[in-house]
């Protein structure tokens, strides 16, 4: 399969999550990196997107979450809003 990259489209690919949360900081990495994962699953199934890196802020608390995904689906301004705001909120919730 070949990824087609669209700029306007397939941008939702990566986006950032603003949280704050604080835990210890031997813990908050290995949960992060447990959400993740998981999510990274349930998105894959479910809109067919693959998890290609995660990142963020990670100093004395959890402020921002990055996560980039691919898709190998050509997707259109009008179909990629609601799948941005989509995963946003399963994220969160």
């Amino acid at each position: 399969m070949r990824i087609s990259h669209v700029s306007h489209a397939v941008m939702f690919a990566c986006y950032s999550i603003f949280i704050g949360c604080s835990v210890y900081a031997e813990d908050y990495e290995d949960l992060l990196n447990a959400v993740n994962r998981q999510f990274a699953k349930e998105v894959k199934s479910d809109y067919g997107v693959i998890f290609e890196s995660g990142g963020g802020e990670l100093m004395e608390d959890v402020k921002r979450v990055t996560l980039q995904f691919k898709a190998y689906h050509r997707y259109s301004i009008n179909e990629v809003r609601p799948l941005i705001v989509n995963m946003s909120e399963r994220y969160l919730f």
